[in-house]
């Protein structure tokens, strides 16, 4: 999983900006024989038994865009203002190495500062405004546009149990499908299925609904990743599959819940950050959906930190719950 997981986590794909990963995702999908799916913002899913509308459908779906930055204003010094798309603490911008994704495609290095002299003061808290965008090259803020995204320039670490890297919370899932695909191509199920990811997710879950009406489930199961730090729940990296029993946006379909926590060894985490189950749940008219996946350290920081172990229950989970699943003791939507 490791090629794969690199060849991901080389494609830069911000929210918007997620027609390159696209491609990407979908090319494989069709090697692994798959048929394709896809809405209008990029979305893509690897579908089976597309052709037999009367069997119902089961959604499998992780976020496709990372977390990342716009630029807003520029100026002749080299100097970028810039907004976050998505709700980020400026404490973990400070000092990080980030990439400009022109609209030509070309890449610009920079790094996020601020007008402080660290070694000699010490802030006792740092705001968004006080920060600002510093090209490596000034000259380059000539090839800049307002409305360019930006990205986090970490590279992707492998140690022997964990995988540290920005926006892992999508990738990781994005080649966990992968792998689950594989292990799935010789196997006829008695459902259509859709394996895939959804653009415009990470920042407002825009396209989940999107996604939601391409696809059309009758069950969902939306992949997330969540955090280690300050769980209330205790849990940490190596607690393998976790489920979502509570988030700001949605409480998952008890029933659903239940056959889960049931059949498998799970782990229950209660949280606020909301995932993409919620919307998926609202948009037809009911979709029973659950939130499940695994816990990392640093989400929305450029160093998310991923274990080994949890990636691969998380895959060997899925195989089995897709394999096993009994559509009838679950619930299913009202007629659309």
């Amino acid at each position: 999983m490791l090629d794969e997981l690199a060849t991901i986590y080389a494609i830069n794909s911000v929210s918007s900006a997620e027609k390159q990963l696209q491609q990407y995702l979908s090319e494989k999908y069709s090697e692994l024989g798959y048929q394709i799916n896809k809405d209008g913002l990029y979305s893509v899913f690897a579908e089976t038994n597309k052709a037999d509308k009367e069997l119902e459908k089961v959604l499998v779906a992780c976020p496709m865009d990372e977390i990342g930055l716009m630029v807003e204003r520029v100026f002749p010094n080299g100097r970028l203002s810039f907004v976050c798309l998505e709700a980020q603490s400026p404490a973990v911008l400070l000092g990080q190495r980030v990439q400009i994704l022109a609209r030509d495609g070309s890449l610009y290095p920079a790094v996020i500062s601020t007008d402080c002299k660290l070694l000699e003061h010490v802030p006792a808290s740092v705001k968004e405004s006080d920060l600002f965008i510093e090209l490596c090259d000034p000259s380059d803020s000539k090839k800049i546009l307002p409305g360019d995204l930006v990205s986090f320039a970490s590279e992707l670490v492998e140690t022997d149990h964990t995988f540290v890297g920005r926006s892992l919370n999508q990738k990781v899932l994005q080649a966990v499908e992968l792998e689950l695909l594989r292990e799935l191509q010789a196997t006829t199920l008695d459902y259509q299925l859709s394996i895939g990811a959804v653009a415009q997710s990470t920042v407002g879950f825009r396209g989940t609904q999107t996604a939601t009406y391409v696809t059309r489930p009758n069950l969902a199961i939306a992949l997330t990743a969540f955090e280690a730090h300050g769980s209330k729940s205790g849990l940490d990296l190596g607690s393998g599959v976790v489920v979502s029993c509570y988030d700001r946006q949605m409480l998952p379909d008890h029933q659903l819940l239940d056959y889960v926590t049931s059949k498998y060894a799970v782990q229950p985490y209660l949280g606020l950050l909301a995932n993409d189950g919620s919307f998926i749940h609202k948009t037809l008219s009911g979709t029973p959906t659950l939130a499940l996946g695994i816990v990392m350290r640093n989400l929305g920081t450029a160093n998310v930190v991923a274990d080994k172990r949890d990636i691969k229950a998380l895959v060997n989970f899925l195989k089995h719950f897709l394999l096993e699943l009994e559509l009838h003791k679950v619930g299913r939507p009202f007629n659309v």
